[in-house]
C-alpha cells in the first residue's frame, strides 16, 4: 500500500484556532481531510497565517507496474532530464535537477494522475461547503497547490513528480536540443517529398485529449495507427494505393503479423522484417476491442493505464513503419526494449 498527502493553501481563509478541522471519509482508500493554520515551521519558511492549509490523506494500492517507481524515487533515483523514463531501469540519475511526471514511465504517471484525480474531489468540496456554511469571504478560486508526497510508512514522506500542466500534453520528447539537430539531414528532408505522416500528425493530436477526452484520444490513437500502416505500405508498394484505398482492409492485426514480413522494406533487421512484437500486437487488440465497444455503444471510458499502454504501443509501431519506410533515424525512437526483442526475433 502507498499512502498519499495531497497539500493545498486555501487563500484567505483565517483559522484563528490550533484545532485542525479534521474530515473522516473513509472508504477502501481511507480518504481525509485535514484543514488547519499554518504550523511553526511553515510559517518560518514564509506561509501567512491568513491562509489555510489543508492536506488530504489516502491509501492506494500501487499497480504492478508503478511499485517499482515509488521505489526508486524512495532511493533517490531519477529519470533523464532531456528525455523519458520508459521504463524504471532508465531511472539511474541520481543527481541534477527534478523533471515533471511527463519524463516519468507511463504507468507510473498514469497511476499518479489517476490517484491525484480522486485525491482532489474530496478538499474541493469540503472547501466549498465550509465557505458557505460558515459565511466566509475570499477569492472565487482559492486553492493553491503545494505539492503531493507518498510513503510507505506514514513516517518518511517524499515528492511525487508534478506535471508542468496537467490539462496539455507536451511530451518530454518534444524538448528540443538545437546541437542534437542535424542540419544537412534537416535541409534535405525539407527539400525533398518527406513530409510528417498523417498517422504522426493523428497521433499527437490523440494524445492531446489524453486527459479531457480519453475516449476520443483512444479512438484516435487506434485509427491513426490503421491509416499508418496503409501509408507504410503505399510507400515500399508505390502500385497498391488503389487497393490500399478500395479494397476492404484485413484486420490490422492480421497486416501487421502477416502482411508486414512480406514487405519490401528499405531497412531490416540483419535482413530480416519483423512483424512488431506480440506485447504490442497484444495491446493493440486490446485497445481495437475497447475502440469497438465504444463505436458501437457510445458507452465507457478507457482506464488510465490502458489508455497509456495502447498510446505507447500506437507509438512505437509508427516509428516501426517509418523505419521500415527507410528512416534509419527512426529506430531511435523506439524502445529499448521493443528493438531488443525486434533483433532476437527469429
Amino acid at each position: 500500500m502507498v499512502h498519499f498527502k495531497n497539500c493545498l493553501t486555501v487563500i484567505r481563509l483565517d483559522i484563528h484556532s490550533n484545532k485542525p478541522i479534521i474530515l473522516n471519509y473513509g472508504g477502501t482508500n481511507d480518504i481525509s481531510v485535514e484543514i488547519r493554520t499554518p504550523n511553526k515551521e511553515e510559517r518560518e519558511i514564509g506561509h501567512k497565517t491568513f491562509n489555510a492549509m489543508c492536506d488530504t490523506f489516502g491509501s492506494f494500492p500501487p499497480t504492478p507496474r508503478s511499485l517499482p517507481v515509488f521505489e526508486a524515487i524512495a532511493a533517490g533515483k531519477l529519470p533523464p532530464e532531456n528525455g523519458q523514463a520508459k521504463t524504471v531501469e532508465d531511472m539511474t540519475r541520481t543527481s541534477g535537477h527534478h523533471v515533471s511526471l511527463d519524463h516519468y514511465p507511463n504507468p507510473f504517471s498514469g497511476f499518479i494522475d489517476k490517484t491525484a484525480n480522486e485525491l482532489s474531489k474530496y478538499p474541493k468540496k469540503a472547501i466549498k461547503i465550509l465557505r458557505w456554511r460558515h459565511a466566509q469571504q475570499g477569492p472565487p478560486s482559492p486553492i493553491s497547490p503545494r505539492g503531493t508526497y507518498f510513503s510507505f510508512d506514514k513516517k518518511n514522506w517524499f515528492k511525487v513528480p508534478d506535471r508542468t500542466h496537467v490539462q496539455v500534453v507536451t511530451p518530454p520528447s518534444s524538448i528540443l536540443r538545437t546541437e542534437q539537430v542535424n542540419e544537412n539531414e534537416l535541409f534535405n528532408l525539407t527539400k525533398e517529398e518527406a513530409d510528417e505522416p498523417l498517422a504522426h500528425e493523428l497521433y499527437r493530436e490523440a494524445k492531446e485529449l489524453k486527459f479531457n477526452n480519453p475516449r476520443s484520444c483512444l479512438i484516435l490513437a487506434i485509427s491513426s495507427l490503421e491509416i499508418g500502416v496503409k501509408e507504410c505500405i503505399h510507400r515500399l508498394i508505390p502500385d497498391s494505393e488503389w487497393l490500399v484505398k478500395n479494397l476492404p482492409t484485413p484486420p490490422i492485426i492480421r497486416i501487421l503479423k502477416d502482411y508486414f514480413p512480406l514487405l519490401p522494406c528499405k531497412n531490416t533487421f540483419l535482413g530480416k522484417v519483423h512483424p512488431p512484437p506480440k506485447k504490442l500486437l497484444d495491446t493493440i487488440k486490446k485497445g481495437i476491442s475497447i475502440r469497438n465497444e465504444l463505436t458501437h455503444k457510445g458507452t465507457g471510458t478507457p482506464k488510465t493505464e490502458t489508455l497509456d499502454e495502447v498510446l505507447d504501443a500506437v507509438y512505437e509501431i509508427l516509428w516501426l513503419c517509418d523505419f521500415y519506410c527507410g528512416f534509419e533515424w527512426a529506430k531511435n525512437h523506439i524502445s529499448s526494449n521493443t528493438l531488443k526483442l525486434l533483433e532476437n526475433s527469429q
